[in-house]
This record gives C-alpha cells, structure tokens and sequence, in this order.
C-alpha cells in the first residue's frame, strides 16, 4: 500500500460513559497511514548513569520506580541526544535524577492526582480497570463536554505513575475511543520497538499533535510525543518507558 494512504483498522472494543451517565460500546478505530509513512529516526539507548549516594536514602518506602529516555528534535532528520531519566514515587516523597534538569537526586513532595484530584499513593493502586469509571475520575471537576487534548493529557499523567497493567490499558480504551483520535497499529516509538500510537490534535494549538504510545496486545504505556501534522518526524518531544517496577528505597532500579 502507497504511503499516505489512509486505512481503517480494528482494533479493541471501548466502553465509554455518554453525559447522562450511561455507557456505549463503541469500536476504538481510526484512520492510520501505516507504517511507511512515519519511519522516523530512533536512538541508541544510552547507558545509566551512576546514582549518587545521600541522606534520601532513609525516606520510607516503597518506592514506584520508572526509567525513562527521552529526546527532542525539531528538523525530523535526527533523534536528537537521548538523555536518561530515573522516578521514585514513594508515599512521603518524590525523586527525580535527570541530568537535565539539575545535578544530583532532587527530592519533592509525594503528590500525586488523578485528574484534578489529590490522592495519595495507596489510592493508585486500588484504581478500577473499568474505562468508563476511571474516565470519570479523571474529568471529574472539568467543564463538560470535555476537551479531548484535556483528557488525553490527564491520562498521559496517570500514565507516568506506578499503576497496574489493568489501569494501563484502560488508559489507552480511554485516549483510543475520544472523537478526534486516530489510531496507528503499525508505529514505532523512540527506541524503535512496535508500538500502537493514539493521536490527538492540539485544539488550542492549531497543527500541533499530541501522541501517546502503547505495546500491541497488552497495551502497555511506551511513551509520549509531541509532533506536528507539516513534519511526523519533527517531533518537540519524545520519550520511551525502558523500565518499571517497586523498590524499597530511592536509589535502587529494575532490570530494563
């Protein structure tokens, strides 16, 4: 098939609420050009850099921990220089060490939302693996009808903390099943593995795009992009998920 053009493909079934607080069943699918037409340049994953040793060491835990490459170009003829980021989300801090944005291990406040609404740590991993109810929690505050680059963006947040399986791939039926997405079942994400991307356009930003990647099958969360509809590959943004898992205390990782 030509680059560019466009195809419907099936892919899971979605169940989402409609505003008199029922539900509808509705097929997660969207046009896609395949994948010749975006082979975007990916990176080499770089190695770890070393863990500095300090006194956040005695913060209680455990600890969500999640590694991270990221990248950003803007010509689209390169991936820019991936820089490795490494998360702990505890229950009485938050810990960051990325190189780019300060040296050493920064530690913040354990605050973490879903939507608009503070929970804590424990609340994340009782969430519910129903879309329509986890939808719900995510728009509750927001102003109906809700934008789709607002909840694609509530779901890119949630993404990034220590949720389930079930939780991630309520997120992806959630981003899959907004009116303006467009779904891509042969992508690829930063660091060149199969991915399925979720696309939404930026309305307040006429010609921007905003991309969340998944694994196929499970529909793990992979990654982000902030891209353009003129340039595919001329990306604000990249990122890919290499590692996740609990550990005891800030400082220590999982196996990518």
């Amino acid at each position: 098939m030509a680059a560019g053009v466009a195809v419907l493909v099936a892919v899971p079934v979605a169940v989402i609420s409609r505003s008199d607080g029922g539900h509808q069943t509705v097929a997660v699918q969207a046009a896609t050009t395949g994948p010749a037409a975006r082979t975007c340049p990916t990176v080499t994953v770089p190695p770890a850099p070393p863990i500095p040793t300090g006194s956040w060491k005695d913060r209680p835990g455990p600890f969500g921990y999640r590694e991270t490459v990221y990248a950003r170009t803007a010509d689209g003829h390169s991936a820019g220089n991936p820089v490795i980021r490494r998360d702990w989300a505890g229950p009485s801090a938050y810990a960051i060490l990325d190189p780019q944005l300060q040296a050493g291990m920064r530690i913040e406040d354990a605050t973490y939302f879903v939507g608009t609404t503070r929970v804590t740590l424990a609340d994340l991993s009782r969430l519910p693996a129903d879309p329509a109810t986890l939808r719900r929690m995510l728009t509750a505050g927001e102003k109906e009808p809700v934008e789709d680059r607002t909840v694609l963006a509530a779901v890119a947040d949630l993404a990034l903390l220590p949720v389930g399986p079930d939780v991630q791939r309520a997120l992806f039926t959630i981003v899959g099943g907004l009116g303006s997405a467009r779904v891509n079942v042969h992508d690829t994400d930063l660091i060149g593995r199969a991915a399925v991307s979720v696309t939404v356009p930026d309305s307040h930003n006429p010609g921007n795009l905003d991309r969340l990647l998944f694994s196929p099958g499970d529909h793990r969360y992979l990654g982000s992009e902030g891209a353009t509809e003129r340039n595919p590959c001329g990306f604000g943004y990249r990122s890919a998920v290499l590692a996740t898992g609990s550990v005891p205390e800030i400082g220590q990782t999982v196996n990518r």
